[in-house]
């Protein structure tokens, strides 16, 4: 905390407040934020396998996202669908937006003959591209940034 002189008048100096720590903390915390808040994902919280080798992520757009958690719930994006309706409401989302891929985010511990079940619906309903996001193997460095997309055109 500094001090102000007084003019030497007999005056007491008055307390000046010092607010750089402040503004010190106020700009970590910011910065912090910016760096964690945007590797959220939406959705739900899948537990996806983990892959050797792959490709990176597309760079034509942002695919819509279909989630299984570790419970079987099915999330198109962020909202829970209906089982016995996944095939109409894929074809609802599809309709909007023709060129948009559509990427799977499955629980690892999830059925090999559910993800190929999905797949195949998701090609049924005429998406340009379906993808499996996967995690990639932390011994390689096969995948920049730790994930990657296996294709099925």
């Amino acid at each position: 905390m500094g001090m102000s002189s007084g003019g030497g008048s007999g005056k007491k100096p008055a307390p000046v407040m010092n607010v750089t720590p402040l503004v010190d903390i106020v700009l970590v915390l910011l910065i912090i934020f910016m760096v964690v808040l945007p590797n959220q994902e939406k959705g739900a919280a899948v537990d996806v396998p983990t892959l050797d080798m792959g490709e990176d992520d597309p760079e034509d757009g942002e695919p819509f996202t279909l989630s299984i958690d570790r419970d079987g719930r099915m999330f198109f994006e962020a909202s829970e669908l209906v089982p016995d309706r996944l095939a109409e409401q894929l074809d609802a989302a599809h309709a909007t937006e023709i060129d948009r891929k559509i990427m799977l985010r499955v629980d690892r511990n999830t059925d090999y003959g559910t993800v190929r079940t999905l797949f195949k619906i998701a090609q049924t309903v005429g998406f340009p591209g379906v993808m499996l996001r996967v995690n990639g193997n932390p011994e390689s460095n096969e995948i920049p940034g730790g994930t990657g997309v296996a294709q099925n055109p």
